[in-house]
């Protein structure tokens, strides 16, 4: 049996496989496009057609993976949505209270 390197779980002679690096490809990949989403979503703020919010939730849910300030921003925009979610999905229903009449 040979003897694998502690340091890399790789046996002497061996490369490492490719994965590794598109590993590390795709993480800088991930980390560019997280901050061009959040940054689009900053500037798309205050223009009314496009909704900036989506943009930043969508570069959260990148970065989501890497970093642990992007997971705990995501959840607290996720819980907001649910928060919302229950205020207005309330409204409305059949059953709960018969709608207002306006004159």
């Amino acid at each position: 049996m040979s003897e694998v390197e502690p340091t890399t779980g790789v046996e002497p002679g061996e490369e490492l496989a490719p994965r590794k690096q598109v590993s590390t490809l795709r993480k800088i990949f991930d980390w560019i496009l997280g901050i061009l989403l959040i940054v689009a979503g900053i500037i798309a703020g205050p223009i009314p057609i496009l909704q900036g919010w989506i943009f930043v939730g969508l570069g959260l849910m990148v970065l989501s993976s890497h970093s642990r300030l992007a997971r705990k921003l995501l959840d607290r925009l996720k819980q907001a949505g649910h928060d919302i979610k229950a205020r207005v999905g309330g409204r409305g229903k059949s059953g709960d209270e018969p709608p207002k009449e306006t004159s």
